[in-house]
């Protein structure tokens, strides 16, 4: 649409037109390449060989309780994933629950594109 000036922006104002910040996304290269990587093991492993997981969760019970806090709080999803594992529910229930952590957890800490400005 062009103004009766002959400037077809006319209607935006200059601070519309600044460039903005770029933010990072939630958790960055590390939240959107580490996770699904670690879930895709995760999968694979419940797959293959699902006797590995009791053997992880019980060398993780091993540790320190310093480790142990460290790993909940830098793999909070995962260490879920390995708790609902452990559980006494049936085998559908139990990966129907983490699939869903899963991929609430990789969609949570993937890249976005930015929505287009109006």
């Amino acid at each position: 649409m062009t103004s009766a000036t002959g400037n077809e922006h006319a209607s935006v104002r200059p601070a519309d037109r600044t460039p903005r910040r770029r933010t990072a996304a939630a958790g960055g290269a590390g939240g959107s390449g580490l996770f699904p990587l670690l879930w895709l093991v995760f999968f694979a492993v419940l797959v293959l060989e699902p006797a590995r997981l009791d053997a992880v969760w019980a060398w993780f019970r091993d540790l320190p309780v310093v480790g142990q806090v460290v790993g909940w709080v830098v793999l909070l999803p995962l260490m879920l994933g390995l708790l609902i594992w452990q559980a006494p529910w049936a085998p559908w229930v139990r990966v129907t629950l983490i699939a869903l952590l899963a991929l609430g957890n990789v969609m949570t800490f993937s890249s976005r594109s930015p929505r287009p400005q109006e």
